[in-house]
C-alpha cells in the first residue's frame, strides 16, 4: 500500500513539474530577449543623442546651416559701458538682429544714443561692431546736448571707446552761438571740442541792443 500509494504521488506530480520548469524557462528566455531589446534601445537612443550634438554643434557637420546661420533677433536692448574718461553711456534701439555668429555686428532699429554729459544721438538704423567699439548712425542722424545745441546729419560715427563723434556728409546745426554748416565735423570727448572742416559757413545771431531806457523800467 505504502509503495503503490508514492507511486501514484510521483505520477501526479511529474508532469507539472515539467511544464512549471519548462514555463520558468520560456520566461527567463523571455526575460533575457527583453533586457537585450531594452539595452539596445537605450544604446541606440544614446547614441542618436550624441549624433545629434555632434551634427547641430557650432563646429558640426550641419552646425553652419543650423545655428550659425540662424539670426539672433534682440526686441528693446540696452547697452552700458564707459569711455577712456570713465564717463559712462546709453546705447538702445527698438530691435538688434545679428545675421549669424560669425560676425559681430549688430544691425539696430531705431537706435538711440545717450552720455551723461548730456549728449543725444537719435537715428533710423545702425550698425554697432562690437570688435571694434563703434557705432555707425544712418538715415538722417539727429544730435543734441545740454547746451541747447542741436545738428542734423545723413550719417554720424560714434566711437564708444574713445566717445568721439565724427562724419563726413555735412552737417547743419544750429544753437546758442548761431546756425553752422560744414562737410565734415568732429565732436571730441578729450578736450570738449566741436571741430567743423570744409566749406564752413555760419550765422552769428546779432547781439541783442538795449531799448534806451529799457535798465530803468
Amino acid at each position: 500500500m505504502t509503495a503503490a500509494y508514492a507511486d501514484h504521488r510521483t505520477s501526479v506530480w511529474e508532469p507539472q513539474r515539467e511544464a512549471s520548469l519548462q514555463e520558468a524557462r520560456a520566461r527567463s528566455r523571455l526575460i533575457f530577449l527583453l533586457r537585450r531589446v531594452f539595452v539596445g534601445l537605450a544604446g541606440s537612443a544614446l547614441a542618436s543623442v550624441f549624433v545629434f550634438m555632434t551634427l547641430f554643434s557650432p563646429d558640426g557637420l550641419w552646425g553652419p546651416v543650423y545655428g550659425g546661420a540662424t539670426p539672433l533677433r534682440i526686441i528693446a536692448p540696452r547697452f552700458t559701458g564707459t569711455n577712456t574718461e570713465g564717463e559712462a553711456y546709453q546705447l538702445t534701439a527698438d530691435v538688434a538682429e545679428r545675421e549669424n555668429s560669425a560676425t559681430r555686428l549688430l544691425t539696430l532699429a531705431a537706435p538711440v544714443y545717450r552720455t551723461i554729459r548730456g549728449h543725444t544721438l537719435v537715428a533710423p538704423r545702425g550698425i554697432y561692431d562690437e570688435t571694434a567699439e563703434t557705432i555707425q548712425m544712418a538715415g538722417g542722424v539727429l544730435f543734441s546736448d545740454a547746451s541747447g545745441n542741436r545738428f542734423s546729419s545723413p550719417g554720424m560715427l560714434i566711437n564708444l571707446r574713445e566717445g568721439h563723434i565724427r562724419g563726413d556728409q555735412g552737417v547743419t546745426g544750429a544753437g546758442p552761438l548761431g546756425v553752422v554748416r560744414a562737410d565734415a565735423y568732429e565732436i571730441r570727448n578729450s578736450d570738449r571740442a566741436l571741430v567743423l572742416r570744409g566749406n564752413v559757413s555760419g550765422q552769428v545771431p546779432e547781439a541783442r541792443q538795449e531799448q534806451p531806457g529799457a535798465a530803468n523800467r
